[in-house]
């Protein structure tokens, strides 16, 4: 009897069918083999009946700090802060270019189109395997994650025979800089977007996103580089101003 399972597919067998001779499953997550992707873009899509909520980090390049021997006594304290307490003021104005616009557009579809493939495949399987309580689907780059826990698979088993979309109308908030220094991981991300979508009911008046941001990505494996894209979330969702699109 199996209870917790891992395993890695190239879809050339759909997980259903790997997963058929096991009689009892209760959480299982399945690894992806990822085509080339950029690798400077995380996310993490939540599903129910429906998407839930899906978090987005992303940027155009990334680099390591460069030491600076001259920086006078002022410099050196500011090094002990976050980003947006030493220039929030004047990160809040910058705006984003046409061009970077689309891109971050572009990176918000892709990844809602991955996170709802990857919902498609849990379908099959949640039907067949009563037991399961708690999946998870991710890649092989520890790019992007769609999970469910036992509230949202019962969701999904309960409305199991509702035609619906997978995608209800949303809304967006996106969170921009050119810049930003992650002091704490001693890097440098340019473009650093971040993007809560969520369904427009769940969104209230007092909701900024930051409960999705305080979970952070929870990649296995991913050591430094998964604190940094947490990090620059956490430092993302303290700017007063974003983009909302819907």
């Amino acid at each position: 009897m199996t209870r917790v399972m891992k395993m890695m597919t190239d879809i050339k067998r759909s997980p259903a069918e790997i997963l058929r001779n096991f009689r009892e499953i209760k959480e299982f997550e399945i690894r992806l083999t990822s085509p080339p992707c950029d690798p400077l873009l995380k996310w993490k899509a939540e599903f129910g009946s429906q998407l839930k909520s899906c978090l987005i980090v992303g940027g155009t390049s990334f680099s390591a700090v460069r030491d600076n021997n001259n920086n006078d006594h002022d410099e050196d304290a500011l090094e002990n802060f976050p980003i947006s307490q030493q220039r929030g003021d004047l990160m809040e104005f910058q705006r984003m270019t046409n061009e970077d616009l689309k891109l971050r557009i572009v990176w918000i579809i892709s990844s809602l189109l991955a996170a709802s493939a990857r919902y498609s495949l849990l379908e099959e399987i949640i039907k067949e395997k009563r037991t399961i309580k708690k999946v998870v689907i991710t890649d092989d780059i520890g790019q992007g994650k769609c999970c469910m826990n036992e509230e949202q698979v019962e969701e999904m088993r309960r409305n199991m025979g509702v035609i619906s979309s997978k995608m209800p109308a949303l809304k967006v908030k996106m969170w921009y800089v050119p810049e930003l220094e992650v002091v704490r991981e001693g890097c440098v991300m340019k473009g650093a977007t971040l993007v809560v979508v969520k369904p427009v009911e769940e969104w209230s008046k007092a909701d900024d996103g930051g409960d999705l941001v305080a979970k952070g990505f929870g990649f296995v494996g991913d050591g430094k580089e998964g604190k940094v894209f947490d990090e620059v979330a956490r430092e993302l969702v303290k700017l007063e101003r974003c983009y909302l699109l819907k």
